[in-house]
């Protein structure tokens, strides 16, 4: 069996996740995945300025080329095209 663990960028690995794999290793469990949350994508709220946007994907840890391509999309998307 194997068992994911999804860790946020802001949760910290601390003793309770330790105890929690070495729980998982005690059941039958043969693999444990380790990795950052997925993104839940949702309907696109327009009111998000575009900087706070750019910030949060920042802060999340995303690759750097990542970011620019996705705020050249929006900058170019039906969404932002109008507001300067």
């Amino acid at each position: 069996m194997k068992a994911v663990l999804e860790i946020g960028k802001n949760e910290e690995i601390n003793n309770n996740l330790i105890k929690i794999i070495y729980n998982l290793f005690q059941k039958d469990v043969d693999e444990i995945i380790i990795r950052k949350k997925l993104v839940n994508l949702e309907e696109y709220d327009k009111s998000n300025k575009l900087e706070e946007v750019v910030s949060c994907l920042n802060d999340s840890g995303y690759d750097v080329n990542f970011i620019k391509e996705v705020e050249t999309g929006l900058k170019n998307s039906s969404i932002y095209k109008h507001e300067d």
